[in-house]
């Protein structure tokens, strides 16, 4: 009888001793299993200025906190607490490294921390322009406006600030017989289908051909009907073999307070050449039938003023300009305006 209690008591004293020990391996278990549930993080998509991350449920979390370290300075751009199991960072730098760190909260207390590396993308950089301007070989003057970026697939453009924005895959523009203008404005941007690089926003260029000014220097003569003289420039461009070439620009300056260029092409066998104003301030004058019989300048001392002709002789040596005073355009005056003849350097890109 006494061995069975005895052995009784030993069973039941190594039953205990068994079972504090499977209490304290659970517990020593489950210790290590909090400490290593750190959350699987991954990167899922990035633009060039933006991360989205995820990361996988782990049994017992109440929440997740994060924290988000820029590589390049060691930065903390975030830190928050969270129950999602993603998250997306917005107004990141471009062409950065970034790391996000989670751990999970299992009954108040952090796991170890996940980890995941990702880069944001980059900024493409504003097209770089250039310009040349050259006979083609119909002998027409031509204007062509060339771009490029690197990491940009499109150009958005708008020429001579007017118009709706024109999309192109093309990296050049070329305009024939191109007398419109002197020189030309173009906006233009970078763009890319990929969300990895961001579009450049538009930059602004002024084009200047460089052509050799022919009799350019300045000529003045002072009206009888005001005091400030009107002065004149010549030019003649070049063409690709830095030859004359045939197209003009005359621009007159104050005349009777107004300031306008003119640009066309010479005239064979032309004795001279009429230009025609345009600008702020400058209307036509028309008959009953319609034919233009000068241009309105406005007043000057309360007297109406329009010109009735302005012309250039074919060496481009002189500037004419019949204007009249009067209602009814009977009280004119005719000023001739020299043109110095002095060519000027074309390197100084004054066309």
């Amino acid at each position: 009888m006494k061995k069975n209690i005895n052995f009784k008591i030993r069973h039941l004293l190594t039953a205990m001793l068994l079972m504090t020990g499977v209490a304290f391996a659970f517990t020593a278990c489950s210790d290590d299993d909090n400490a290593s549930n750190a959350p699987a993080v991954k990167k899922t998509t990035s633009t060039f200025n933006s991360i989205s991350f995820e990361w996988a449920t782990v049994n017992g979390a109440s929440e997740y906190s994060y924290r988000l370290i820029c590589d390049n300075d060691g930065k903390e751009i975030a830190k928050a607490s969270t129950s999602a199991t993603q998250m997306t960072f917005t107004d990141l730098t471009p062409a950065k490294t970034y790391y996000l760190y989670v751990a999970a909260i299992i009954g108040g207390t952090p796991t170890e921390e996940g980890r995941a590396a990702a880069a944001t993308g980059f900024q493409i950089a504003q097209p770089a322009t250039s310009m040349k301007v050259r006979l083609n070989k119909d002998g027409i003057l031509e204007t062509t406006l060339s771009w490029s970026a690197t990491g940009a697939e499109k150009f958005g453009y708008i020429l001579d600030g007017s118009g709706e924005e024109v999309i192109t895959d093309k990296t050049s523009l070329t305009l024939p017989n191109d007398l419109s203008v002197t020189e030309h404005t173009l906006s233009i941007r970078s763009i890319s289908s990929d969300a990895l690089f961001n579009n450049s926003t538009a930059k602004t260029y002024t084009f200047t051909p460089t052509g050799s000014i022919y009799n350019g220097n300045f000529g003045s003569a002072t009206l009888n009907i005001t005091d400030s003289p009107v002065t004149v420039e010549a030019w003649r461009y070049l063409n690709a073999e830095g030859k004359d070439a045939d197209k003009y620009k005359v621009k007159v300056d104050n005349l009777l307070g107004k300031t306008f260029t003119y640009v066309s092409t010479l005239v064979k066998d032309a004795s001279s050449y009429v230009l025609v104003p345009s600008g702020d301030g400058i209307t036509e004058m028309k008959d009953k039938d319609g034919k233009v019989i000068g241009y309105d300048f406005g007043t000057i001392n309360a007297k109406p003023i329009s010109v009735t002709s302005i012309t250039v002789d074919k060496s481009f040596g002189t500037l004419t300009v019949t204007y009249a005073y009067d209602a009814e355009m009977k009280q004119k005056e005719t000023i001739k305006v020299p043109i110095t003849a002095k060519k000027k350097d074309a390197s100084k890109n004054e066309l």
